[in-house]
């Protein structure tokens, strides 16, 4: 096993989105070593195909842990280097939305994971999705119109958009 998961993270330094991918999928159980990976992939300016592969996968087990490792601000940046690849196809601006609980506006704002579904968000602001006790406080669900150049669009059932970029122009909805 370890021979192939070697093999795997070679083909995906030389750009292989293909086993980036399952590179990903064999480091999740590990979010550390996940993390260290996206770190050394990222560094070392991997191909944007394979990291974006790796990083659209390790995120979709492990995005919480992903995060609170790498801190918001690293992970927008590893998304604005992916994005090109995982752009929306459209140009010009696009509607997105985020639910969650307690928080003002503008802290919501800040937040890296949106949705281009507004019944999407309107769910995470009524669950209780925290690591531990649930969220206490208001349900908000807030609105932006942003560039489409600035998320990386993983889609899924969520509908789930990575900002890339810091949203300032959010608005609660009603």
């Amino acid at each position: 096993m370890a021979d192939r998961i070697e093999q795997t993270a070679r083909a995906a330094f030389q750009g292989d989105p293909v086993a980036a991918a399952q590179l990903a999928e064999f480091l999740c159980p590990d979010v550390d070593d996940s993390v260290r990976m996206a770190l050394a992939m990222w560094s070392r300016k991997v191909a944007r195909p394979a990291f974006a592969s790796f990083l659209k996968v390790a995120w979709s087990f492990e995005h919480r842990a992903m995060l609170q490792a790498l801190g918001t601000r690293k992970a927008r940046c590893m998304w604005r280097y992916a994005q090109p690849e995982l752009a929306l196809p459209s140009s010009g601006a696009v509607r997105i939305f985020r639910g969650t609980r307690g928080v003002s506006v503008a802290a919501a704002a800040r937040g890296l994971s949106w949705t281009l579904d507004r019944s999407v968000a309107r769910f995470f602001a009524q669950q209780a999705i925290s690591t531990g006790a649930p969220f206490e406080g208001k349900p908000l669900v807030i609105a932006a119109e942003v560039p489409s150049n600035a998320l990386a669009y993983l889609g899924g059932e969520e509908s789930e958009a990575i900002a890339t970029r810091y949203v300032r122009s959010a608005r609660a909805e009603s």
